[in-house]
């Protein structure tokens, strides 16, 4: 956890603020510098059934035993350090 946020943007400091002031409206038009509300209005989607499971991936001596399952509906994202 933290106590202060700063976001920065084309390499210059837009808004520092106490973490516990930050919006996720306000966080997301400091990083992007315009309000996205009525670009993306929120929608409501429905869950479905399964569309790719995936059971014990791995890689030798980088990964192991990953497990996933994606359903109609669903957004994943995987993303791991650098090195």
């Amino acid at each position: 956890m933290t106590d202060r946020g700063t976001v920065l943007r084309d390499g210059q400091r837009v808004a520092t603020a106490p973490a516990a002031e930050w919006t996720e409206a306000g966080l997301v038009q400091a990083m992007v510098g315009r309000d996205l509300s009525s670009l993306f209005p929120r929608s409501t989607v429905g869950i479905g059934g399964a569309r790719l499971e995936v059971r014990g991936l791995g890689r030798r001596r980088a990964f192991r035993s990953v497990s996933f399952q994606i359903r109609s509906g669903e957004v994943l994202g995987l993303y791991g350090l650098i090195g």
